[in-house]
């Protein structure tokens, strides 16, 4: 694939859960993060670094209509559940730009959070939902 140097904007995004595509998306934030240890021997300076466990993480940043469509289908599976409850999900993100598609993969993710708040003079509600998952599959060309 040839170098292009045009850059993937909001407009170009595509976010794909509980089987649809989001459209009161307002922000997506997600990331893998590795454990290293400097490895010590001779003199002060660390010999090498050693890999440890990795982990994944991020959130979500959604209108209320989203939340109330996700609290739904929470409720199909128990009348009791909201977001928190839902099973392990996967966030697919598609960037599309000139007939190229990357798509990223937030596997086997469980929300920690759900806050609603609103005050005077806010015309919306915004929600934030962090999560954290089991994989994330980067650049997935399709």
């Amino acid at each position: 694939m040839e170098f292009n140097s045009e850059e993937y904007s909001w407009k170009d995004i595509s976010i794909i859960w509980l089987g649809r595509i989001v459209i009161r998306i307002l922000e997506i934030k997600y990331k893998a993060k590795q454990e290293l240890k400097p490895i010590y021997g001779r003199g002060s300076k660390p010999l090498a670094l050693q890999s440890g466990n990795e982990s994944y993480e991020g959130e979500i940043k959604l209108g209320q209509s989203e939340i109330e469509a996700a609290i739904l289908k929470a409720q199909e599976i128990d009348p009791n559940y909201n977001v928190l409850h839902l099973p392990s999900t996967n966030i697919t993100i598609c960037y599309e730009k000139n007939g190229i598609v990357i798509t990223d993969v937030c596997k086997g993710i469980k929300f920690k959070e759900l806050e609603k708040a609103l005050k005077q003079g806010d015309l919306d509600m915004e929600i934030t939902l962090p999560w954290e998952g089991l994989d994330i599959e980067y650049n997935t060309l399709s």
